[in-house]
């Protein structure tokens, strides 16, 4: 009597064990199919961006210039290398921050202060303002990130990389 209640319990106790080994292999497995997803988007991502970024010219940074100088003259060409430089330096990379925030990798602050990095330099000023506006309206961005980056852009005065030039230029001349 006292061996069946032995192996009654040991029968018990090992069909629990089993179950919570099943659920432990479930959990792992949705961990990593998470996991592998997360590698295939951040892949995808690095891949559009490197594929975009290699495509351009030397001279995007002359265009850039341009674009802050006088961005009326730009002509179809250099709008379409500024359209790549800053979707794939911007946009895409903005999204993919978002998108860890969303799935708990990322905190907020730590997003922020990277796409505040990023669009205070590339579209603080005439030219950026106007092409963000565009992109907005048509990229399918997620609102609290369209929300961020236009809180950014009107707390940050035009032309941000130049005043940040001419802030560098002053200290190295005071330094002399």
């Amino acid at each position: 009597m006292n061996n069946n209640r032995w192996e009654n319990w040991l029968q018990i106790s090992s069909t629990l064990a089993v179950l919570v080994g099943v659920v432990l292999v479930v959990i792992q497995l949705r961990q990593n199919a998470e996991l592998l997803e997360l590698q295939i988007l951040k892949q995808d991502a690095e891949s559009y961006v490197e594929t975009d970024l290699g495509l351009l010219p030397e001279d995007v940074y002359q265009i850039r210039q341009k674009s802050l100088d006088e961005p009326e003259n730009l002509t179809l060409y250099e709008y379409q290398v500024l359209d790549v430089f800053y979707w794939s330096t911007g946009v895409v990379r903005w999204r993919s921050l978002y998108e860890l925030s969303e799935r708990g990798l990322l905190d907020d602050a730590a997003w922020q202060r990277m796409v505040w990095e990023d669009a205070s330099w590339l579209l603080a000023n005439p030219f950026g303002r106007a092409y963000w506006e565009r992109i907005k309206a048509i990229s399918g961005l997620p609102g609290p990130l369209v929300e961020f980056v236009d809180t950014t852009l009107a707390d940050s005065e035009d032309n941000f990389i130049d005043d940040s030039f001419k802030d560098v230029k002053k200290h190295l001349e005071a330094a002399r």
